[in-house]
């Protein structure tokens, strides 16, 4: 077995517990891959309710977590769980999040529609403030078709700045482009997306579609952390 472009799946340490010390960590460590990529909140409603913990111990343990993985010559991806809902709460307090990941070391942030409810307009306004919040950074997207619209969302979030990234399963591998129809002069229209995304969208969904059908399979390789038979 090679790791060697798989990607290992999982989340940042438990609150109140160190990075070196949290099992979840350390089996992401053992799974053999170049690359891990790690969810963390970024939306302080998941953070009070969900985590049941505070701004500053969910920042802490972003940061802590990256940092191990960092240690140990992991390439990370820092997965920004509820990014879109989170910056519609509280913007500065997201791009904080994103801050203390790249600042620990994260290779990539990636901006995460956990809800599947952010409208493509949102999706290209808010990938575009964190590409702007950090122009030397690498942003992804990750998106998920809850609604109906993750067709439109990748260009929208390319538009805006940011990469693509495949969604774990359990909701879409990702998202699947309808094949193009003929209109009634034979011709294939180009497929639209949100004004904002910008010109030349329709090409660029038809070359992410083809691109998704060919190798989306093999983007990531999503490991499950907890022990198997």
């Amino acid at each position: 077995f090679s790791g060697k472009g798989l990607v290992a799946f999982g989340s940042t340490c438990r609150k109140g517990c160190a990075a070196k010390e949290d099992e979840g960590l350390c089996k992401l460590l053992n799974a053999g891959t170049d690359a891990v990529c790690i969810f963390g909140k970024t939306s302080l409603t998941h953070v009070r309710e969900v985590l049941q913990t505070s701004k500053e111990e969910n920042l802490r343990m972003i940061a802590d977590s990256v940092r191990f993985l960092r240690a140990h010559g992991k390439r990370v991806i820092f997965d920004a769980e509820h990014f879109f809902d989170g910056m519609k709460e509280d913007r500065a307090y997201a791009l904080l999040c994103l801050k203390e990941a790249a600042e620990a070391g994260a290779d990539t942030v990636t901006l995460c529609d956990t809800n599947g409810g952010t409208s493509p307009e949102d999706a290209y306004a808010l990938t575009k403030a964190a590409g702007q919040a950090f122009p030397e950074g690498r942003v992804g997207v990750h998106f998920h078709k809850d609604t109906g619209t993750a067709v439109a969302f990748p260009p929208a979030g390319a538009g805006g700045g940011g990469g693509t990234q495949a969604n774990p399963p359990g909701r879409t591998p990702h998202p699947p482009l309808p094949p193009p129809q003929r209109g009634a002069d034979g011709r294939i229209p180009l497929l639209t997306a949100p004004a904002a995304a910008g010109r030349g969208t329709g090409r660029r969904i038809l070359r992410i579609k083809r691109f998704v059908h060919t190798v989306g399979p093999f983007l990531f390789l999503y490991i499950c952390t907890s022990e198997t038979n």
